[in-house]
């Protein structure tokens, strides 16, 4: 079973370290995180390419194993936590990257069903309908039987976050969502976004380098080099 503690924050990060490499080559690219994210807040993580951002995002994701410290998500702790626990974790997280990882081969609807077809407490038609409806929701509901090559970028950014978000998750984190993005899309995407997730009352981490989107943002942080500055 995973210890379990601090159950009011999503996220609690503390003395957070990590390394790439061994030996001689082994270089530290955290250095001693400490972060707390609170239920409903959308936190912006800024930082130059390389200072570690999204290093720290695939660590609280649990998508990649925790070294040295600890991360707390909703009272479980990952820091030694298995591939089965990191699994179940996994699951109440909603990942957006900038490369939206949409599968070619399914519709937009497909896409998002996936996320969907893991919870054996739906049925086919249920996973079909919360599919449908969130398509509906983001303005896609005439998209619904298309593929990714024929959706717009903006258009193929919405589908993946209905993918994050059709399962109700407690935490999305986002990778540099809008780098794909002109002005005009990458605007509306982040305005779709905080508008979901404040609606269904979960918490983002966004980690970009578009100035342009800062102020839908709760909170900024930043990170530099591997160390985080600023509020945390």
């Amino acid at each position: 079973m995973l210890k379990t503690n601090n159950q009011s924050l999503v996220i609690d990060i503390k003395n957070l370290n990590h390394y790439f490499g061994e030996g001689e080559l082994r270089k530290q690219t955290l250095f001693d995180i400490n972060l707390k994210i609170f239920p409903g807040e959308i936190v912006i993580m800024e930082g130059q390419s390389g200072s570690g951002k999204t290093t720290l995002l695939t660590l609280i994701g649990g998508l990649r194993a925790v070294q040295s410290g600890s991360i707390n998500f909703l009272g479980s702790e990952l820091f030694g936590a298995n591939e089965k626990q990191l699994r179940h974790i996994r699951r109440k997280i909603g990942y957006i990257f900038q490369s939206y990882n949409l599968l070619q081969f399914l519709t937009a609807r497909q896409n998002v069903s996936m996320s969907l077809e893991l919870d054996d407490n739906l049925t086919p038609q249920q996973v079909y309908e919360k599919s449908v409806s969130i398509l509906h929701s983001i303005g896609l509901g005439e998209r619904l039987n298309y593929y990714p090559e024929n959706l717009s970028g903006g258009q193929k950014q919405r589908v993946a976050i209905a993918r994050a978000l059709v399962t109700e998750p407690k935490l999305v984190l986002a990778d540099e969502p809008t780098a794909s993005l002109d002005k005009n899309s990458g605007r509306a995407v982040v305005e779709l976004m905080q508008k979901l997730v404040k609606k269904q009352g979960c918490s983002i981490l966004i980690v970009t380098h578009d100035s342009r989107i800062l102020d839908i943002a709760d909170r900024l942080i930043q990170m530099e080099d591997g160390y985080l500055v600023g509020s945390c």
